[in-house]
């Protein structure tokens, strides 16, 4: 099989507390179950939180599946031709950004 590239973008992924809706972040600790448990906190009111995965943590999309994303969004047209034309410009600008970068690394 040939090696095969396709771009990405980074998301980050980050949980909110479910009692107040602040960050929950990691304590630092690891319990040592199977699969491991990381257990967390939320900033705002410490509200408890165990976890098999830690958050936040970075994951990667693939920016075609993103761009496809974007492009339904499309089909929600809006009513004139200019709004149209003007949504257009922006999706294909997200989308390019996402794919080569914005230019200002």
């Amino acid at each position: 099989m040939s090696e095969q590239r396709r771009p990405v973008q980074p998301v980050r992924v980050s949980y909110a507390c479910d009692k107040c809706g602040g960050d929950v972040l990691p304590t630092g600790a690891c319990l040592t179950s199977n699969p491991a448990k990381y257990p967390h906190y939320c900033t705002q009111c410490g509200e408890r939180y165990t976890f098999t995965v830690l958050y936040p943590r970075i994951e990667y999309v693939d920016a075609v599946d993103v761009a496809n994303d974007l492009a339904r969004k499309l089909l929600d047209l809006p009513p004139t031709f200019e709004q149209r034309r003007d949504a257009n410009v922006v999706a294909l600008t997200e989308i390019h950004d996402m794919a080569w970068g914005d230019g200002n690394e």
